[in-house]
């Protein structure tokens, strides 16, 4: 995959590289970054004279997440692989959902928006320069939540719990019991018993239920309840 545009700059000792991949990076944007580094750079030495240099840094502006992107990334990474003072971040210039989090396990050091970026890099920079990574703070909540999300997929599922609130209109009390039994996986014998009904009546509910739903069987109602968002699995 061809690099189709690069912007270079030298501030101080440090080099800024400007990527863009299969469009173009305005003029504008690189004359923005530039200058706040330049002046980052300027006050860091005047501060603190003593203190290191920082190294390289190279955005990479992209658009949303894709396997296509995710090669470019890798493809980039691997080019520098053995220039270990340059740091890497990843510049979206529309919102990343939260695939978007996935570019985090490449070798990078950060995520950041076009905006954000030109408003606040001399932010993003320090944080970089500090820290050896950053992203910007509102998707610090996101990323929480996105882990919890994962790590409650890998754990087990306990129970299978209808939400009787969002298909009261279409199925009746005896209906949802059943189903809710159904989806605890009990036979029609069990759930007779269960509901202190006689077991015709719970053959004649479930014909009901399956014809409401328009499934073929018990299986094919627990299948479409829960495509259709009607279950809550409990873990």
């Amino acid at each position: 995959m061809q690099i189709t545009t690069k912007e270079r700059a030298a501030v101080n000792q440090s080099r800024i590289f400007l990527y863009g991949k299969n469009q173009e990076i305005g003029t504008e944007y690189s004359e923005v970054i530039t200058n706040e580094l330049h002046l980052f750079f300027e006050i860091k030495q005047d501060l603190l004279p003593d203190s290191p240099q920082p190294g390289d840094f190279l955005f990479l502006l992209i658009e949303g997440y894709s396997r296509e992107n995710v090669h470019f990334i890798k493809k980039i990474c691997h080019s520098y692989m053995d220039d270990n003072t340059l740091s890497i971040l990843l510049v979206h210039k529309e919102e990343l959902d939260r695939r978007g989090f996935q570019y985090l396990s490449l070798p990078i050091s950060g995520i950041v928006s076009l905006p954000y970026l030109l408003k606040h890099c001399q932010r993003v920079i320090e944080a970089v320069w500090t820290n050896g990574i950053f992203l910007e703070p509102q998707k610090h909540r996101e990323l929480v939540l996105e882990i919890e999300r994962k790590k409650m997929k890998d754990m087990p599922i306990k129970r299978l719990v209808l939400k009787r609130d969002i298909c009261h209109t279409l199925l009746s009390q005896n209906e949802r019991d059943v189903l809710q039994l159904i989806l605890e996986g009990h036979n029609n014998q069990k759930i007779a018993k269960l509901l202190y009904l006689a077991p015709s009546t719970v053959s004649t509910i479930i014909s009901h239920l399956l014809r409401k739903m328009q499934a073929n069987d018990r299986t094919d109602a627990m299948v479409k309840a829960i495509r259709t968002g009607w279950v809550e699995a409990q873990r």
